[in-house]
């Protein structure tokens, strides 16, 4: 396939869940501009950070279909997923004057994943500040920046909980796909890493 048609699929793929997302929730949402704001953050903040997780697999794709380091491009999906999930509970805490959603429940089960992005974001902190101190931490980073793999899935048990626009078919099918891929991602590695070690 010729390399600019193979480009432009690549990035057709990448980008095709944020205007699919974006356009149901906008067209389909009823209320004030600050209600769709903290759900598109929600929505598009969980995708871009399971970008960032499945694009580990692919990065010899990366390198040789975009032209750029595999580094560069998940910094790019990572940064901006981290800070659209930033401002979803922010936004939830200014909207509603109440600072507890920062605080993870643990009442009951249902009620722990319910809640379950408020200990979901703070393992992504934790997996991004891994990777931020990674000399500092030496080789000890990677495993703690794996945790990045049960955040997503907190957040998206989460989202099945909570998250209205999920009721929608579409973008249901389209998260949970996103979250099984994110799964098999983090199954592929680990099998590489055993193969790795077993030689």
């Amino acid at each position: 396939m010729d390399l600019r048609l193979r480009r432009t699929l690549f990035l057709l793929i990448l980008l095709a869940p944020y205007v699919i997302v974006s356009g149901i929730v906008i067209s389909t949402g009823s209320e004030e501009p600050a209600g769709l704001l903290i759900r598109l953050c929600g929505l598009c903040g969980f995708i871009a950070l399971s970008t960032g997780a499945i694009l580990t697999i692919l990065r010899d794709e990366i390198r040789t279909t975009l032209g750029q380091p595999f580094i560069r491009v998940h910094h790019i999906f990572v940064l901006a997923g981290l800070l659209l999930i930033t401002l979803h509970p922010v936004l939830i805490a200014l909207r509603f004057q109440n600072a507890a959603i920062f605080i993870p429940t643990f009442s009951s089960v249902t009620a722990f994943f319910q809640n379950g992005g408020r200990v979901a974001i703070l393992l992504v902190y934790t997996g991004f500040l891994a990777a931020v101190f990674q000399a500092a931490l030496k080789g000890r980073w990677l495993t703690i920046h794996r945790i990045m793999y049960p955040a997503l899935i907190l957040g998206i048990i989460h989202a099945n909980f909570v998250g209205q626009d999920l009721e929608n078919p579409v973008i249901r099918w389209l998260c949970n796909l996103m979250a099984i891929l994110v799964i098999a991602t983090g199954v592929m590695k680990a099998v590489q890493r055993y193969r790795r070690k077993s030689r």
